[in-house]
């Protein structure tokens, strides 16, 4: 590095060293706004803890008290005046310190749309949905506790064994069970096929049925008077002449009656002409129900092994059950985050198996041919304290030499990068005057080659 660029950069250190103390100055006589939160869950959380929004303080958490008998952790939490009044919208999220920092944790401050409606008064309560508190490995852990593990393994080891038992029987009734199937699906298909005909015979059956109700009181009628006419030969034959007198009534009667049965004999003949090529169909199908009945008796001992099994192992399903319904929640909400997650970590597989293989080669001084020297050589502004003054924007002005990309997209560091806008790694990553950590700043405090130009309504 040049004494030049030496004395650069401690006039740069210095600047932002004396910018950094006057905005100290300048904030501590800011009024602070209150707003309170009850969460469920405040791990990792302690009082003076950074509230940020894009990287520098606006507010802290002010005190934590436990409420509900410990189920549920109260929040004070101070906002300085330039983020205040918070808008409809606004998120309070909290994150770690950094990718191998465990302790140093901060609430990120992501802000509605700008000219929302305030969605908090000073002193009022905030909706619990708008501070999220991350997932923690330990409660994923926490799920399978001692009893959960015990049943867990209880099932397991009865599984196997009820497994292993019904294997054989199992293994028959799949094997017969394609056949089976088969079978039952081309009963289907010609009941499919034969629909037309069977609405068909049960339209015409009711006509039938009808036309048999029409004709009953004269067949009725005609019974009733053979009856009379046989009865009272048996009681005297010598009103037999007046059964003779009364036989022409009859005959018409009767006559009557058989026109009527005439025409339901020809409604029948039209039933019977209409049944006759669905019964033709129905002796088709006679065939693979005998398969199919066959097939089942065939299944049958094999199903009721494997339901007998299935039953003696229960009580310990139901019991597993039980359990991780009360879970539920937890694992949807787990599995749902996860997944926005991995989608988003999936690309990076490259770059994540090229740090296993290349770790040890990255730490060596020795590349199998002789020693040497591998040196990256960089430059750091310093800054007092871990919060930038001024954005990324302004320091690659001061330093043209610099690379910037944040987040770094895959396949950058193959020059081949993926962008993946949905994850905030699109083409914005390598414009550093689009840092989405970038925030407003006291621009009097910049050297005058930073400083935004003034617009025309402001001068």
């Amino acid at each position: 590095m040049t004494r030049r660029m030496q004395r650069r950069l401690a006039a740069v250190a210095a600047l932002l060293l004396g910018a950094a103390a006057l905005l100290v100055v300048l904030r501590g006589g800011e009024e602070e706004r209150v707003a309170y939160v009850t969460v469920p869950d405040a791990t990792g959380l302690v009082d003076g803890l950074h509230i940020r929004s894009g990287g520098t303080p606006v507010g802290k958490v002010a005190d934590i008290s436990a409420v509900d008998r410990g189920r549920a952790a109260r929040l004070k939490l101070t906002f300085d005046e330039e983020v205040w009044p918070l808008p409809e919208g606004t998120r309070l999220t909290v994150r770690w310190g950094g990718t191998v920092n465990l302790f140093n944790r901060y609430v990120e401050l992501r802000l509605g749309e700008k000219g929302g409606e305030p969605m908090v008064e000073d002193g009022g309560e905030l909706p619990q949905s708008a501070f999220r508190v991350p997932v923690e490995y330990g409660d994923l852990v926490n799920v399978f506790d001692r009893e959960l593990r015990r049943d867990l393994k209880r099932l397991l080891d009865r599984g196997g064994l009820a497994l292993g038992d019904a294997a054989p029987s199992l293994n028959k009734a799949l094997g017969v069970a394609p056949g089976a199937v088969r079978e039952g699906s081309a009963v289907l298909a010609q009941l499919d096929r034969a629909g037309a005909r069977l609405e068909t015979l049960v339209r015409t059956t009711d006509r039938v049925v009808d036309a048999v109700q029409r004709a009953t009181p004269g067949v009725s009628e005609l019974v009733v008077t053979a009856a009379q006419t046989l009865d009272a030969l048996a009681a005297d034959v010598g009103s037999l002449q007046g059964t003779l007198r009364r036989a022409p009534a009859t005959l018409r009667r009767a006559t009557r009656t058989l026109a009527n049965a005439d025409a339901t004999l020809t409604v029948a003949k039209e039933v019977t002409d209409r049944l006759a090529p669905g019964a033709k169909e129905l002796r088709k199908t006679t065939a693979p129900l005998n398969t199919l009945l066959s097939r089942l008796l065939q299944v049958a001992p094999s199903a009721k092994a494997t339901l007998a099994t299935a039953a003696d192992s229960a009580p310990d399903v139901t019991q597993l059950l039980q359990r991780a319904h009360g879970l539920a929640p937890q694992l949807v909400s787990i599995t749902g985050q996860a997944d926005i997650a991995l989608n988003c970590i999936r690309p990076y597989t490259p770059e994540i198996v090229s740090l296993g293989t290349l770790w040890a080669s990255a730490l060596s001084g020795v590349d199998g041919e002789g020693k040497y020297i591998r040196a990256i050589p960089t430059v750091s502004p310093a800054f007092a304290g871990n919060v930038m003054p001024v954005s990324s924007g302004d320091i690659a002005k001061l330093f043209p030499g610099l690379e910037y990309a944040f987040p770094r997209p895959p396949g950058t560091q193959a020059g081949q990068p993926w962008f993946i806008p949905e994850c905030g790694a699109g083409p914005d990553a390598f414009d550093p005057s689009k840092d989405p950590e970038a925030r407003p700043f006291a621009q009097s405090l910049l050297p005058p080659e930073l400083r935004p130009a003034k617009k025309e309504d402001e001068r």
